[in-house]
């Protein structure tokens, strides 16, 4: 398994699945609170409460550092609360990349993927996808991604290869639902001025609503992939059940692949 930091003689690497899911959103936050600075984009610009241009360089240097070194925590911060609040949001979607309103965009990614042959084989072979719930469909993806980076530590970097956009873009959906909040809040209440028309607030709406079906889709490939994976090494291990019909006990499935890392079958 790979490090997420390495520290070299005269540099640090960071993996970019580190940078996604942890520094990139609290770099995002932050770059954002610099130009609300001197712009409206939540409503009205920082500079109308406190002018910090009168502050000496030398704070403002530290401040900045300062700041970029707490992109890591806030981004991990942020990720968390991203997932506790729209989590649920991110799971009832990839329900319509199966068989909703969006699934002529995962098209592509269903013939790729061999999507039919990972359904008939999780599902059973008269499997429908109005019937198949999108909290098992994510269930069984992440009880295989867990399950294979456990036992087989050397295919990690072709698992989960999709987790740090799928964090970021969710953690990107909570700032700019909290952006278009304070805009609707000090619009409505105009207790301070309001210093924008519209038309950013709708920008913004129409980046959020692009930012979740991105979100949305993302989250559906890296599941689609990580059942591709364990239905591969499932297959190398032991033949399907005979009776096409019939669902994969998950479980049991979990545990030929368990025992058979031990002895190093598919190795």
């Amino acid at each position: 398994m790979s490090k997420d930091i390495e520290l070299g003689d005269k540099s640090i690497k960071f993996s970019y699945r580190s940078f996604l899911s942890d520094a990139a959103p609290g770099l995002a936050l932050i770059l954002i609170g610099f130009f609300s600075y001197s712009h409206p984009i939540l409503g009205t610009p920082w500079k109308t409460f406190y002018n910090f241009t009168n502050l000496p360089s030398e704070v403002i240097i530290f401040i900045s550092i300062l700041l970029f070194f707490l992109s890591i925590p806030l981004g991990l911060f942020l990720n968390a609360t991203s997932w506790i609040f729209l989590g649920w949001l991110e799971v009832g979607l990839e329900k319509s990349f199966i068989d909703g309103n969006l699934s002529f965009l995962a098209k592509s990614t269903k013939e790729s993927l061999l999507y039919d042959d990972c359904m008939k084989f999780y599902f059973g072979e008269n499997y429908k996808c109005e019937e198949i719930d999108s909290k098992k469909w994510v269930r069984y993806s992440k009880w295989m991604d867990t399950s294979l980076q456990y036992y087989y530590p050397d295919d990690d970097e072709t698992l989960g290869r999709y987790e740090g956009i799928i964090n970021f873009t969710r953690s990107m959906c909570l700032i700019l639902i909290v952006i278009l909040f304070s805009n609707l809040i000090i619009y409505i209440f105009r207790r301070i001025e309001y210093q924008d028309e519209l038309s950013f607030p709708l920008l913004t709406l129409m980046a959020l609503i692009i930012m979740i079906i991105v979100n949305a889709g993302v989250a559906f490939l890296d599941d689609s992939y990580d059942l591709l994976k364990g239905y591969l090494m499932y297959i190398k291990i032991k033949t399907p059940c005979d009776d096409n019909n019939c669902p994969v006990d998950i479980e049991k499935m979990v545990d030929v692949l368990a025992k058979a890392s031990k002895s190093k079958k598919i190795r």
